[in-house]
């Protein structure tokens, strides 16, 4: 049989498929197997990776399609253009400027349920908000 599991990444690749760390009695089992045994478990776990992946893929997928409606219908409500619409849409979203000019176009993907390589969709908009809002004021 080829081996292709891997001891030092097992922990990294069971967290990419079930998302969390294997921990006390899972990790003690993968410790006990053999080198077949931990074949046939990394294939499973490289199962539900990809089951994992595909689910992620389609969620993002519903969400940008989600979005790019409220894009559309909010230009039919009187937004001039995208831009326009996307401003509109964060503003009323009550999303924290601080926040998105900490952490860019990322944060607008995380609030919105977006693949973060969305990000440079909005990347007018996080210099617009940088240029203005200065995310420390008010730290200790």
């Amino acid at each position: 049989m080829t081996y292709t599991y891997s001891d030092e990444l097992y922990s990294d690749f069971f967290k990419d498929a079930y998302g969390f760390r294997p921990r006390g009695e899972i990790y003690a089992r993968w410790n006990a197997m053999t080198p077949d045994e931990k074949q046939r478990e990394w294939d499973m776990i490289g199962d539900a990776f990809d089951d994992r992946q595909r689910a992620e893929e389609a969620e993002y997928a519903r969400a940008r399609a989600e979005f790019n409606k409220r894009v559309a219908d909010t230009i039919a409500l009187g937004a001039k253009d995208e831009a326009t619409a996307i401003r509109w849409i964060i503003d009323g979203a009550d999303i924290s400027l601080k926040d998105v000019s900490f952490y860019g176009g990322s944060y607008i993907c995380h609030e919105f349920g977006l693949p973060y390589e969305d990000e440079t969709r909005f990347a007018f908009l996080v210099k617009e908000i940088q240029a203005t809002v200065d995310p420390y004021e008010g730290m200790i």
